[in-house]
């Protein structure tokens, strides 16, 4: 009995430092962070100015704390590669986004699409396809109240134990890059 209070005691504890992780910065830091944790885990795709985008985004449609699961779902599944097209031809990187969802995203793109046709290529441009990912996290979030692994799996749905195989090592590595940038920070 005393080994399974334990055992719960040390999961609270580690599920309050990893939501500190995500919600506890003010939005300077949030992006300092992320641009950080972008730039370590995934060089070949970072710019700063797309990681400011990825925070805004999720302040704007209102996970602020979400950058970071976007991060990870995003290398995860695409390795955070830009115009990056699956071998179905209906997600795109760099946080994967399918057609299917981003579909219905087009009045909200309209300031970044530049006239372009509303077609699945354009999840490609990789402003697009943020502004589409993140709205997507933030629909299930507001509909279901979840947030982390458990809004990833979501937006993944259906998620099987198979996914979260793929998804926990990254989240180790992006854990990692958090907790070094707070040693240098």
């Amino acid at each position: 009995m005393a080994a399974t209070h334990r055992s719960t005691v040390a999961a609270v504890i580690i599920a309050l430092a990893l939501a500190s992780v995500a919600h506890a910065d003010d939005a300077s830091r949030r992006r300092e962070k992320c641009a950080w944790v972008w730039s370590q885990a995934a060089p070949w795709s970072y710019s700063r100015a797309l990681s400011d985008f990825l925070c805004g985004e999720c302040e704007r449609g209102g996970i602020p704390g979400e950058w970071y699961w976007q991060l990870v779902y995003g290398k995860a599944n695409f390795s955070l590669r830009l115009r990056a097209v699956d071998s179905t031809g209906t997600c795109f990187g760099p946080l994967d986004v399918k057609w299917r969802w981003a579909s219905g995203c087009r009045g909200m793109c309209a300031s970044i699409r530049e006239g372009r046709a509303w077609e699945p290529r354009i999840l490609r441009d990789p402003w697009v396809n943020i502004r589409c990912g993140v709205a997507e996290a933030a629909y299930y979030h507001r509909r279901m109240g979840r947030e982390g692994l458990a809004l990833l799996a979501t937006v993944f749905c259906p998620a099987s134990p198979r996914e979260y195989s793929r998804w926990r090592p990254v989240e180790r590595e992006m854990r990692k890059l958090v907790a070094e940038w707070y040693e240098v920070n």
